[in-house]
């Protein structure tokens, strides 16, 4: 993993073959998370969403998620930016699956609960108020936002998908800013990854 210089042009090259990664890695990506168990997180995010709440699950995956919360009663909307994600999230999850990004998102007050695992990492971090914008719009008054990031500073590369990490102190720097009232902000040691990263991870509430 390198540090990346913004406004370089290998930065720049890195982060557009993000999306192309996860094409061409998709059921491999599947594959190695599908099996994680992230109850602990399932938990914390329902507890504050209405039964047969509507639910976004924003950049989704192979559609683990998504299967979860339909399963429990949820009224699910998801999307991803990997046209092969979408197809195994579809067969996976039984939902239909919207091939878009985050900069794509036009919603109006529509969702009780948005879940963000692992995909806000993604986004670029100049592009990062527009989206938590159009993530704000999205969200009912008093709903709930739940995302991850990889926990550093700046912005990295790895296997050319492109990251911006975030400490406590800068995500919730970027959720203040952005009106959302936090609820939990940590960093769990059972969600390390298998690569020896640690996650920050977030709940948050539209004020």
């Amino acid at each position: 993993i390198s540090a990346c210089l913004v406004g370089s042009e290998m930065c720049i090259r890195d982060r557009s073959k993000t999306i192309k990664y996860y094409d061409n890695n998709a059921q491999d990506f599947f594959d190695s998370v599908k099996d994680y168990d992230i109850q602990f997180l399932y938990d914390l995010f329902l507890k504050d969403i209405p039964k047969a709440g509507k639910i976004l699950d924003a950049g989704c995956g192979g559609g683990r998620d998504s299967k979860y919360f339909k399963n429990n009663g949820l009224e699910v909307t998801a999307f991803d930016a990997s046209a092969e994600l979408v197809e195994i999230a579809q067969d996976y999850s039984g939902l239909p699956v919207k091939h878009m990004r985050f900069q794509d998102m036009g919603f109006e007050k529509e969702f009780d609960g948005i879940w963000a695992s692992a995909s806000l990492l993604h986004v670029d971090k100049s592009e990062l108020d527009n989206v938590m914008n159009k993530i704000y719009k999205a969200l009912k008054p008093g709903g709930v936002l739940f995302c991850s990031f990889r926990f550093g500073q700046g912005e990295s590369y790895e296997k050319e998908r492109y990251f911006n990490d975030q400490t406590e102190e800068s995500l919730k720097r970027l959720l203040t800013q952005h009106k959302l009232e936090i609820s939990h902000l940590s960093i769990p040691e059972n969600l390390k990854s298998r690569r020896g990263f640690n996650f920050v991870i977030s709940f948050s509430k539209k004020i």
